[in-house]
């Protein structure tokens, strides 16, 4: 029974008309559907009846098989219809051998329209060689002795030849010694009965080696004469229908290997519940002994495979619903006591609307099952991975968010549902969207894009916020989309802002600070030798009046270099301990005087000391020059108000504002209610010589020397206006755990010269003399030095008479304290004077004054340089 249903199955696979014949009878045992519809009758019809009522009538039973071991490979023969229409066909027979009887399986293939063509082939001759050249066959002629003389180009795909190459042969110099044997009696006997021939299969040699198989028809060629000229023919390589149908022939054989090979067990039962095929995976999924298993009917194996079932009970009334329904297809997933799972897949086998049984086949899927278990364990670590991320990370798609992060709406402000109905671009800031919106649609087109890039996205609220944006190309439900992160990089942006803002306020100070010192050695000779020149005129000469004005104007240049170098934080300043209300409270009466009557002028301090360390002067100019500036603002009156607190900067602070160190502060609050300042205004308030006032009312250096201040005192100092709302300055000054010195006024001292010789190291020419000029003037012996080896070697030769050394800070070759420590290892109690034109943090960082050497700072005058040279001589 189950050898009928492989072979049924295979004859319904088969195009060609099949029909079986049993061989001691001929009588027909079975038939395609083919082979029926060409008869034309139903296959119930044809069965039982004499072959050659259909096939070969002309043999009248007279099979022309002798010996089943020959076959008859592609004859031409005749078919009879129901109707009793001729049909030629091409015929092959194979013998079969099924259960100790001989049959003949026969193939045929209807040929008329092949002989039909044949006839319009001569009939159209003239037009033979033009289709030749288009024709997917290989078309041929040969001459009266069987050369040949023309060939089409479709040889070259059979056989490898070219068209030419093939000219003067013959078709037996094209085939294998062992098919020369078998047909060269055919083909003579072809020649000599001058008549057509169809679907010869021959054996053919291609030229790289390869057998190819055509089937080959062909007319004869007669000239009007009559005479017979040779054959013009058709071939076609039926090469791989021949290994089809030897792969039919062999199927049935490889059956059963194919079954046993498969890792599935499978099992075939009839419709009445038989077992009638199994592979040897089924018995050892089901642990049945071979021995029994043929023994046992649907009920019996029902019962003993469903002991092993955990949930038996659903197994067997899953099987008792298909049997029910025997059309069905049936899957699912059973599992077994001992841990197995498999997949079970039960189809019915039907043939012609007939079932006639069912197959089953049962996978091993335990395996998979773990995975997927570890897979769904692995899914849920990533999804809180995901949902605990710092990033807001989501997938886009068509323009849409989907499956956003808990961050991702923490970021936007969005609720889930809200993110996924609105367009992705809806949320970009306008000024960046077409950028990322380009960049997108460059990813999704597979082109190079940066793989992280910063923007701006809309919040819910309205919120403006940094983000730095990453995407990755992936597929999703089969779809390109990008997978998207977010990272919020506001806080960033601010640092960044005000790094590029100190570093733009850093580089102005580093000119003016330049300025300020090349202006100070200018200032240094006028002022010096401008008090000279006074100390020669008459105080009643016009002379001394012109030199008056010369000081006063050098005065204030030196003011104004003085502000330039608070500005750049190189003034030098006198640090203590005071107390930041006291000094408010010192200044409140005169910011009374200052501001004017119609502003109202208010202090609000704190209850608690706040001592820094700072320059008092220093925090006088800060609170003068805010004041200034607020009296201006408020041309028609208003409020000033001084306020301060104390507060911790700690980690939050910083996150928040975007800056400060850690640690305990004074905050000075300065307030006024006046016109305020727009954006680019604030951009620029503290750059020197920027003014927002008419030419002529202002230097524009008020509030820079309040930012130097600040950041000499390692302080902050941020302002917050808006236009109409007034400005508020806010200063931070670190608070220190000193107490406040009370601090004594000082003598004022008289000015004295001296008879000791004095050591000048000084690059600068006009500073050198004046210098000079001043000391020589008081009785001082002065020897010159012009940099810093000079001023070694200078030294070197007159050690013993020299007393003191002045020398700048800052020369060629050699700075002062490099000269000054060349010229202590020689003479250890040398007394010296630093003298520049730079200051503060510039003489600190060459470690001068932190030894607590002698400093005097450019210009000087006359009077303050002979003082301090006495005060170091006679220390």
């Amino acid at each position: 029974m189950k050898d009928e249903l492989y072979l049924e199955a295979i004859l319904s696979s088969i195009q060609a008309g099949v029909i079986i014949i049993d061989v001691e009878r001929h009588e027909i045992v079975d038939v395609n559907e083919a082979a029926a519809k060409l008869i034309g009758a139903s296959k119930e019809r044809i069965i039982g009846k004499i072959c050659h009522n259909y096939v070969c009538p002309a043999e009248k039973g007279k099979c022309p098989i002798t010996d089943l071991k020959q076959v008859i490979d592609n004859s031409e023969r005749t078919l009879i219809d129901i109707n009793g229409k001729t049909i030629p066909i091409i015929k092959t027979v194979v013998p079969l051998r099924l259960k100790n009887r001989s049959y003949l399986f026969e193939s045929f293939i209807d040929i008329t329209d092949r002989k039909l063509a044949e006839e319009y082939l001569r009939a159209s001759e003239e037009r033979f060689r033009s289709l030749t050249e288009s024709t997917s066959d290989w078309i041929w002629e040969v001459d009266q002795y069987g050369v040949y003389t023309y060939s089409s180009p479709k040889v070259k795909d059979l056989l490898g030849y070219e068209p030419n190459e093939i000219i003067g042969k013959s078709p037996f110099d094209l085939m294998p010694i062992d098919e020369l044997q078998r047909i060269s009696d055919i083909a003579h006997s072809i020649i000599e009965s001058r008549m057509p021939f169809a679907a010869l299969e021959n054996t053919n040699l291609h030229k790289d080696g390869r057998r190819v198989i055509l089937e080959t028809s062909g007319v004869p060629i007669f000239n009007k004469d009559g005479n017979f000229l040779g054959y013009r023919g058709i071939d076609r390589d039926i090469t791989d229908r021949k290994k089809a149908e030897e792969e039919i022939l062999n199927h049935l054989s490889l059956l059963n290997s194919t079954i046993e090979s498969t890792a599935d067990g499978l099992l075939v039962v009839d419709g009445d519940g038989k077992i009638v095929k199994f592979n040897h995976k089924f018995l050892l999924i089901w642990n049945i002994p071979e021995s029994i298993v043929e023994s046992l009917d649907d009920d019996k194996a029902l019962s003993f495979v469903s002991d092993q079932l955990k949930d038996p009970e659903s197994f067997l009334s899953k099987v008792k619903e298909l049997y029910a329904r025997p059309n069905e297809k049936s899957f699912d997933v059973i599992e077994f006591k001992d841990g197995r799972y498999f997949e079970r897949y039960s189809q019915p086998q039907e043939i012609e609307g007939k079932i006639l049984g069912r197959v089953w086949s049962f996978r091993d899927v335990t395996d998979r099952k773990k995975a997927i278990a570890s897979l769904k364990a692995s899914e849920e670590k990533y999804r809180l991975v995901v949902e605990n991320a710092n990033d807001a990370i989501f997938i886009v798609q068509d323009g849409i968010i989907k499956f956003p992060n808990h961050k991702t709406m923490e970021l936007s402000g969005y609720t889930e549902q809200e993110l996924t109905i609105v367009s992705f671009s809806h949320f970009i800031h306008p000024n960046d969207k077409d950028m990322v919106m380009d960049m997108h649609q460059k990813r999704l087109r597979g082109q190079d894009v940066p793989a992280a890039y910063s923007s701006r996205i809309i919040t819910k609220t309205g919120e403006t916020i940094w983000v730095e944006a990453s995407a990755v190309l992936v597929t999703w439900e089969g779809s390109p989309a990008t997978l998207s992160f977010l990272r919020d990089i506001t806080f960033q942006k601010k640092l960044e802002a005000q790094l590029l803002q100190a570093q733009k306020m850093e580089a102005i100070g580093q000119l003016a600070g330049g300025i300020a010192h090349d202006f100070n050695n200018l200032l240094t000779a006028i002022i010096g030798y401008g008090h000279l020149l006074k100390s020669e005129t008459s105080k009643d000469d016009r002379m001394s009046a012109y030199v008056g004005q010369i000081l006063n104007a050098a005065e204030k240049a030196a003011i104004l270099t003085n502000d330039l170098l608070t500005f750049s934080r190189k003034q030098i300043i006198n640090p203590k301990p005071v107390n930041l209300n006291k000094i408010i409270e010192n200044m409140e009466s005169l910011l009374l005087r200052v501001i004017g009557e119609d502003i109202e002028v208010s202090t609000v301090l704190s209850d608690t000391d706040l001592t820094i360390m700072a320059d008092s002067t220093q925090i006088d100019q800060i609170l003068m020059n805010l004041a200034t500036n607020a009296q201006d603002a408020m041309p028609k009156g208003g409020s000033f108000i001084i306020r301060t607190d104390s507060v911790k900067i700690n980690g939050e602070y910083i996150r928040t504002y975007g800056y400060g160190k850690p640690g305990s502060y004074a905050l000075l609050s300065v307030e006024d209610t006046g016109t305020g300042m727009d954006k680019n205004i604030r951009g620029r308030i503290f750059e020197p010589f920027f003014t927002t006032k008419e030419v002529g009312k202002g230097t524009g250096l008020g509030l820079s020397m309040v930012y130097g201040i600040v950041k000499q005192h390692d302080g902050y100092i941020n302002l917050y206006s808006e236009p109409g709302r007034g400005t508020t300055f806010k200063i931070l000054l670190p608070l220190i755990q000193s107490k406040v010195k009370e601090i004594k006024p000082e003598n004022l001292q008289k000015v004295k010269g001296g008879t000791e010789t004095i050591l000048i190291g000084e690059d600068d020419t006009q500073v050198r003399s004046l210098l000079k000029e001043i000391l020589a003037n008081a009785g001082y012996h002065i020897i010159e030095a012009v940099d810093g080896d000079n001023a070694v070697e200078v030294f070197h030769k007159n050690k013993d008479n020299i007393h003191l050394l002045i020398l700048d800070v800052m020369m060629p070759k050699k700075n002062g304290k490099e000269v000054y420590s060349k010229i202590k290892k020689v003479k250890s109690d040398i007394k010296i004077i630093f003298i520049s034109g730079y200051s503060a943090d510039i003489i600190n960082k060459k470690g001068i004054l932190e030894v607590g050497m002698n400093f005097i700072s450019k210009p000087v005058s006359p009077d303050d340089l002979l003082i301090k040279v006495r005060d170091v001589l006679d220390a």
